[in-house]
């Protein structure tokens, strides 16, 4: 169900091949709301490869706009930083941290996430886990923390105003969400700098391209998640490479600041 809030919105969309001999998009305008599940349905070359490819910009439209739902980089970059310490958690300074942003609920599946968490713990015992958020499930991850025997290495923030101060602890982050519109939480993942592993559903592949700026799993796959969080511990120079293209894709795609000017110039070319 759509909220109303705008992730992405395409404008008369158009891709031309041989010098305008084929219009694979000719003209295509969509608005796409946060929490839409869109698909894309036509016959053997209509477009749709194109149309997906465009979204993802693999493809340099020859004509119109896509303007994506950004974070605010300068207002990150120009606040405070370290307001929360790995040492107020009780986490080692040399520590691993995986962390998580979103609530307790079974779309953001932390029930995958903490049952990654004991695999990930097993192959590395100074890891730590945090997720930042509340939610109903609470109960059942607190519990099953405790009863493979680490719990003390989890920690549980709550509701909090501040979650970028805790995703500066983490060394992974990882969102392993059952269904998701967009996934706000990519981009500020970049912005902050580290490295993602996520779910190959809905729009985060649209977000998070495999082996380029973050690792992508299947929905539910505790095994591939671990298996995931474990390489970017593991493999010299892979979680800095991931960051670097990161960091590249939330200041060219996701600048809330460059979607406020873009907007603009949209509307000044349909005033205009």
């Amino acid at each position: 169900m759509a909220t109303g809030d705008k992730l992405i919105q395409v404008k008369d969309l158009k891709k031309y091949y041989n010098r305008g001999a084929i219009k694979a998009l000719d003209g295509v305008t969509v608005d796409i709301d946060q929490g839409d599940v869109m698909v894309v349905i036509g016959p053997s070359g209509s477009g749709k490869s194109t149309f997906l490819r465009s979204l993802n910009l693999l493809e340099e439209p020859t004509g119109g706009s896509i303007i994506f739902n950004g974070v605010d980089i300068e207002a990150y970059e120009n606040g405070v930083h370290g307001a929360v310490t790995r040492k107020d958690l009780n986490i080692q300074e040399d520590a691993f941290v995986v962390g998580m942003v979103g609530r307790m609920s079974p779309q953001k599946a932390p029930d995958v996430f903490v049952k990654m968490a004991k695999k990930v713990k097993d192959a590395v015992p100074n890891a730590h886990f945090i997720i930042v958020g509340n939610g109903n499930q609470e109960g059942k991850i607190r519990r099953y923390a405790e009863c493979n025997g680490f719990s003390d290495n989890l920690y549980i923030t709550g509701w909090v105003d501040n979650p970028m101060s805790y995703v500066e602890l983490f060394d992974v982050a990882c969102l392993l969400s059952r269904w998701e519109g967009f996934g706000l939480a990519l981009p500020e993942y970049m912005m902050v700098g580290k490295p993602i592993v996520a779910s190959k559903v809905d729009a985060i592949p649209s977000i998070i391209r495999n082996e380029e700026n973050g690792l992508l799993v299947e929905v539910d796959d505790v095994v591939g998640a671990s298996n995931a969080v474990l390489r970017i511990y593991q493999e010299d120079g892979l979680g800095d490479r991931l960051v670097a293209r990161g960091m590249e894709d939330v200041h060219n795609r996701f600048d809330a600041r460059r979607v406020s000017e873009e907007h603009g110039k949209l509307f000044e070319n349909i005033v205009g």
